[in-house]
């Protein structure tokens, strides 16, 4: 009995040793549970190699997971690289979500889904001639943005193009704004039409039926009646010229002006003046015997003219008169007197006698005047002196060599804006010994026209600034607007100015005293066009052009007598429609530059409600969570983490909702939102 006490108390001893020995193995060679964590993609063609940073370790492969081991409980933080390029190199997907964290073991999957996004280019046809919105970038396949084109001054929208007409959807390729939904790569071309403006000139003066004609941009055009008109042409500024128009016996009808440019659009029309002329000759009796001033010879001369005209002695001829062929259309005013001036009212001749003789050895010089108001002070500079009267005539005696000469000018009335100047022909001159006895000055009254324009600074302007204008003749004028400013009308200060066209940009005037002749402009106007895409027929909806309110239940709201310039502009942002869904602007404001940008398209894209819950045990989250709204056709990434012993069992959702799908049973998943509803996250 000893012996067996003995031997099980031994046995037990090993046993217990035993039994030690084992659970101190144990402890030392038992690892740490691990655990295995997946990144999942969708969307991605099958072979397209992506690429998943997790916990620091970078993982690329081709299949439609990549895998990370050996991971103990805790959080952790991944990045998915995005976008991934694809073949042809114009395509690429984009991941919803590049980055998020999750806590291991209670969520061990990630579902990233990939978008396709298509490479689409913007441009305009001819260049420079316009832009074109939003511009190239990449789009997402299937997305409907809004597209814009502004015209450049001088060009309009004519219409939209594709590369590829099977890559896109242009809903109205007509309108300068729309919107295009994307389904492919190419490109977009806003076309450009260069504008054309009708240009016209007016002549005043000519008998009626007279034929004239205008070279304008180096094409000529030929008129019978008052006005050329050119056809239309672009902007720029065109070069013009208009000939004189020459008829029978002798007669002449000269253009003023008769050459210029018209900077269109800002001036497409243009007055001519045409002046009646006379051919008058000058000539000398016996022939050859002395000279003339104007010389010997036949020229056209303006009705009217007060023609100052000279005899000059030679060595064996002495001037001895003046003759006219037609006393009534040809008067001279002094007949005796070498230098004097003849009144233009019609064609003839006038002659200069000479008798044979030899010139004076101490000569006498008589300068005269015509045009001056009786007592008007005048003078002449003559060989260095000073000589002044207010009478007729100045006589210089004892003159035994030749000198220069000058009259004085121009000489004041004593009244405002008014003055005479002597005309070119005898303003100055050299008077040669022994020529002639007497120098005649006319002198031509002249009236200060002021030109204005209104709004002063508006930076528009005329073609000829303020001047001295001779009594009695006609003019013209032309007014040039800017981008910012067009032409209204004319207005005299006063009826010293007498407007042929005051409604027109280039007008004739005749002057009859001083006066202010004012080019008024005003700010154009255009219309800015919104049209919406996108809302239910019928719903009202507005948009805010720089702080006033405008609605519409029709997709236009056309803003009328919108002043040139740039706009800030906001449209309506949400659009409720009941049970869950609103429709929400994608672009709520923008600016807009009037008028080269005169629509603005404004796309309303489809929001459902959806409310993410968790269900079943307290203690498991979701992402997302909450209440919001969500575009139409949305990839959402769902993820539900388990809490402390609670795992996620299922996701769930209201029959109303209908078509919102998913895979049920994983933890990480995404859904497609397309209606209104609730997603429940289970955990059990």
């Amino acid at each position: 009995m000893t012996k067996n006490w003995r031997f099980w108390a031994a046995l037990t001893g090993v046993a217990i040793v035993a039994l030690m020995l084992g659970n101190l193995g144990t402890g030392l060679v038992s690892a740490t549970t691990t655990y295995s964590v997946a990144i999942n993609e969708t969307g991605l063609p099958s072979g397209t190699s992506w690429t998943a940073v997790f916990n620091g370790v970078t993982n690329s492969g081709t299949g439609t997971s990549l895998t990370y081991s050996g991971l103990s409980a805790g959080s952790y933080c991944y990045t998915v690289t995005s976008p991934v390029s694809g073949s042809p190199s114009t395509t690429r997907y984009a991941a919803y979500s590049t980055y998020g964290c999750i806590t291991v073991p209670n969520q061990l999957t990630v579902t990233d889904p990939f978008t396709t996004q298509y490479s689409v280019t913007f441009g305009v046809t001819p260049v420079s001639s316009g832009s074109a919105y939003p511009g190239t970038n990449w789009y997402t396949n299937d997305s409907t943005i809004e597209i814009q084109s502004a015209a450049t001054y001088g060009y309009a929208f004519h219409d939209w193009t594709a590369t590829k007409t099977s890559n896109f959807v242009l809903a109205v390729p007509t309108r300068a704004a729309t919107e295009l939904t994307v389904l492919g790569t190419g490109t977009v071309t806003a076309h450009f039409n260069a504008t054309k403006y009708a240009t016209t000139f007016t002549e005043v003066g000519l008998p009626t039926g007279t034929a004239w004609s205008v070279v304008y941009g180096g094409t000529s055009y030929l008129s019978s009646t008052s006005t050329v008109a050119t056809g239309s042409h672009g902007a720029g500024s065109i070069a013009w010229t208009v000939a004189s128009v020459a008829l029978p016996h002798g007669v002449s009808y000269a253009a003023s002006p008769a050459s210029g440019s018209m900077s269109v659009p800002y001036l497409t029309t243009q007055t001519i003046v045409f002046v009646k002329q006379f051919s008058v000759t000058i000539a000398t009796n016996p022939a050859s015997s002395g000279s003339t001033t104007p010389g010997v010879g036949s020229a056209y001369y303006t009705n009217g003219t007060n023609l100052p005209i000279t005899a000059w002695d030679s060595g064996t001829w002495q001037f001895s008169g003046w003759s006219s062929s037609n006393a009534a259309i040809l008067g001279i005013n002094s007949k005796t007197t070498a230098g004097t001036n003849a009144t233009i009212a019609g064609t003839g001749t006038l002659t200069a006698k000479f008798v044979s003789g030899t010139a004076c050895t101490t000569c006498s010089l008589t300068f005269y005047e015509v045009g001056l108001p009786t007592g008007t002070g005048w003078g002449v500079g003559f060989n260095g002196n000073q000589y002044t009267t207010k009478n007729g005539s100045i006589a210089v005696t004892g003159l035994t060599a030749a000198a220069s000469w000058s009259a004085y000018s121009p000489l004041g009335s004593g009244q405002y804006g008014v003055q005479y100047y002597p005309e070119s022909q005898t303003a100055s001159g050299y008077w040669y010994f022994g020529e002639t006895a007497s120098i005649t000055f006319v002198y031509v009254k002249e009236y200060y026209v002021t030109m204005a324009v209104n709004p002063q600074y508006s930076g528009a302007g005329v073609s000829y600034g303020s001047g001295w204008y001779v009594a009695g003749s006609q003019s013209t004028n032309s007014a040039v607007g800017t981008a910012s400013y067009k032409f209204s009308s004319w207005t005299a200060s006063n009826a010293n100015l007498t407007l042929t066209a005051a409604g027109k940009a280039s007008t004739a005037f005749t002057v009859k005293g001083p006066a202010t002749l004012t080019a008024n402009f005003v700010v154009p106007t255009a219309t800015a066009h919104y049209v919406e895409y996108g809302l239910p027929k019928g719903t009202t909806w507005g948009v805010s052009l720089s702080g006033q309110n405008y609605y519409s239940a029709s997709p236009w709201i056309n803003v009328t007598g919108v002043p040139y310039g740039s706009y800030g502009w906001s449209a309506s942002t949400t659009m409720y429609g009941g049970k869950g869904v609103q429709w929400d602007a994608l672009d709520t404001s923008g600016g807009i530059a009037v008028p080269t940008e005169a629509y603005v398209a404004v796309v309303y894209a489809k929001e459902f409600q959806v409310t993410f819950q968790t269900g079943g045990t307290v203690g498991g989250t979701i992402s997302p969570s909450g209440t919001a709204y969500y575009l139409g056709n949305t990839i959402l990434p769902l993820m539900a983490e388990n809490g402390t012993g609670v795992p996620f069992s299922a996701w769930s959702k209201t029959v109303t909702t209908g078509t919102i799908t998913f895979s049920s049973t994983k933890a990480s998943t995404y859904v497609t939102i397309d209606g209104a509803g609730t997603v429940t996250g289970t955990f059990t």
